[in-house]
């Protein structure tokens, strides 16, 4: 039998703070309170969603946090040291409360250490630049750990399109064509892909509308939209990056993808098809969103000025 549920909240009128009985910031954008791996229904005392590491760990409760160890078994500010391959999969990770690096592989390394990785690398890996911390629209630093959540994963799809773009392999135009040079295509900044994931969920912590087909708690780079049938979101273009019509994206193949299709929205090909050209990042930013006007401006506002 199907029961509906009721419950009264009682609250103080004198005293307010985002921060209740579990320590723990209530989000404002979901009203769920954020414990830096997943969201928690403090009304309804139950998890939203499985432990995201479920699948390496079949014997244990799907519900369960962190194996009852939240001390010993959380990231909570994305600080660790992480072997990443392509494609957003987590090879290794050491953890450190005090170090923040991402390594992926060298592609003209002939051989990759796999074992007795530590803090400083091993042979055939190469350090990635990491993402800095956004600002909010008061220039304060946005210092939640909701916000860090991605970084390992954003510093190494990062670092792996520049490396390949620097080898001369990179993604092709909507139209199925490559830029003439890849070498005048500048490297891609980490935490320009941040703010722009920001601006797009913020960082996988927001949903404009639940009732919709697009999930952007997992298509965080919205790299996947989908609206309906004549929506104009959606070209064959995508399907390199290993993306189908309507069918969404994982926080790991929008990141990838949305790389990708940042880096075709700074494409500009000549009429008679001769010449494909890369018109910059500030461009392809724009492009990105060009619904928006002010896309870029708001983009590179989050982004801390060096």
């Amino acid at each position: 039998m199907l029961k509906q549920i009721i419950h009264i909240t009682q609250t103080s009128t004198s005293w307010e703070t985002p921060y209740k009985l579990s320590g723990n910031e209530k989000a404002a954008e979901t009203g769920y309170s954020y414990f830096g791996a997943r969201y928690y229904d403090s009304d309804l005392s139950v998890w939203l969603s499985v432990d995201p590491l479920v699948d390496k760990y079949p014997s244990m409760s799907s519900y369960m946090y962190t194996a009852g160890n939240p001390v010993t078994l959380v990231d909570p500010d994305g600080r660790d040291v992480v072997y990443m391959g392509e494609g957003g999969s987590e090879v290794h990770r050491v953890k450190d409360d005090k170090i923040n690096k991402t390594f992926i592989v060298d592609n003209k390394a002939q051989t990759v250490q796999i074992t007795n990785l530590g803090l400083d690398g091993g042979k055939g890996w190469i350090e990635a630049k990491m993402p800095e911390m956004l600002v909010d629209e008061n220039g304060n630093t946005l210092s939640d750990a909701k916000y860090q959540q991605y970084d390992h994963l954003i510093a190494a799809e990062t670092a792996y399109f520049n490396q390949n773009k620097n080898s001369g392999k990179t993604p092709t135009h909507t139209n199925g064509l490559s830029v003439d040079d890849s070498r005048t295509v500048p490297d891609l900044d980490p935490t320009l892909v941040k703010s722009i994931i920001y601006q797009e969920s913020r960082v996988g912590n927001y949903d404009g509308n639940k009732n919709d087909n697009n999930n952007s708690l997992q298509d965080i780079m919205q790299a996947n939209v989908y609206y309906n049938a004549s929506s104009h979101d959606w070209h064959k273009g995508k399907q390199q990056f290993g993306l189908t019509r309507g069918g969404g994206a994982t926080p790991r193949q929008s990141v990838h993808a949305g790389i990708g299709i940042l880096y075709q929205k700074g494409l500009r090909t000549s009429n008679d098809l001769s010449s494909t050209k890369f018109l910059g990042w500030d461009v392809a930013t724009q492009n990105y969103n060009a619904r928006n006007p002010n896309y870029s401006k708001e983009v590179y506002s989050r982004i801390p000025k060096r």
